[in-house]
């Protein structure tokens, strides 16, 4: 049976598989029972909010700001642009930076060994309890309170020693 319009006034029971060959446009709230397949594109205007977790099996692209309450990251995470923190940040494993530079302003604190492979630059004031060198250092216009070199030689222009200098296997002094 064909029929061109059909308009109900009260609630519409229908048993079976439905099809529909057009647009559908539904006013008021929608409650869909069971799973439900979209075979296209779905677009959704205003809000949207997910009562149960979402699995999305391919990329997600969003194109304005995400915001969560907790990011929980499970393998490797790529970063293409800045990562700005607001608050504490707690790495629980090593941290390698392989291209630019680690720049902090302010503080940095660390509670265990800083390794340095290559050359390190220290522009103002360091302060420490004790500076263990394993190979050569050059040290220009220190003033150091206590000092320990093993495997290498000790280089220091204008040094002033405050305390005992304790020298292991010979001292020379001159011009370099």
């Amino acid at each position: 049976a064909y029929i061109d319009d059909l308009d109900v006034e009260n609630n519409a029971n229908i048993h079976g598989n439905t099809n529909l060959d057009g647009n559908l446009t539904v006013d008021g709230n929608s409650t869909l029972n069971g799973p439900t397949n979209i075979n296209n594109t779905l677009g959704v205007t205003g809000e949207s909010t997910f009562t149960a977790n979402a699995e999305f099996q391919q990329d997600v692209g969003i194109s304005g700001t995400l915001y969560v309450d907790t990011l929980d990251v499970e393998n490797n995470t790529t970063l293409n642009g800045d990562l700005i923190v607001d608050g504490s940040s707690t790495f629980n494993n090593n941290v390698t930076i392989t291209n630019g530079g680690l720049g902090v302003t302010g503080n940095a604190f660390f509670y265990d060994d800083v390794i340095v492979e290559d050359f390190l630059t220290v522009q103002d004031t360091i302060e420490t309890n004790d500076i263990i060198v394993s190979n050569n250092a050059t040290i220009e216009n220190a003033y150091i309170t206590n000092i320990v070199a093993t495997n290498g030689t000790g280089v220091f222009q204008n040094l002033t020693v405050t305390d005992d200098l304790n020298v292991i296997d010979g001292i020379s002094a001159g011009i370099i």
